[in-house]
């Protein structure tokens, strides 16, 4: 029997600003966002839902992931093996929800571009666009309530990781239904 998918993506930062000289106090501000996942959920409904985490290497000469790949996302470059967890497998109507990414590195920046052709589709990305640059220790997350367009790997799911030096470690989370 396939395991039955439930969790949560959550965002928040908070901070304060305390005040001194002529003006005393402190001036608090705050922002936060959570979605529940979980079969049945009001927003966003995850039917069927599941996916990875894990950590892979990129070279300075790019490393591609194919996020809807149910065997190893990592490809030409990447180096790491990361598959859906449980045994999930990422086909049908599929679509990408939430994606984690992290730069564990302490000294070399990651540029996360869509490829010329191929990239994810459905979340507002365009050919040869940077996504993101993760910088040392940097954190990247994305909400797609939506979802993305529906996934087929190798054909509308890829991402590149570019390394500034070195061979950067990244951690990536996702999550699909």
């Amino acid at each position: 029997m396939p395991p039955t998918f439930s969790g949560s993506v959550s965002a928040r930062i908070t901070g304060v600003n305390a005040l001194s000289g002529n003006e005393t106090g402190s001036t608090t501000f705050a922002a936060s966002l959570q979605h529940a996942y979980s079969t049945g959920a009001v927003a966003p409904d995850i039917v069927a839902g599941g996916g990875y985490e894990g950590t892979f290497t990129c070279p300075t000469t790019g490393g591609t992931l194919n996020l809807a790949d149910s065997t190893n996302i990592c490809k030409t470059g990447a180096t790491g093996t990361i598959a859906p967890a449980q045994g999930y497998v990422i086909t049908a109507a599929k679509r990408l929800k939430t994606l984690y990414l992290e730069n564990l590195d302490a000294t070399n920046t990651v540029d996360v571009t869509c490829p010329a052709t191929l990239f994810v589709a459905g979340v507002g990305w365009v050919a040869s666009q940077e996504v993101v640059k993760l910088q040392p220790g940097g954190a990247a997350l994305f909400i797609f309530p939506a979802g993305s367009s529906v996934l087929t790997s190798g054909t509308n799911d890829a991402l590149l990781f570019t390394a500034s030096a070195g061979t950067p470690t990244v951690r990536i989370a996702a999550t699909f239904g």
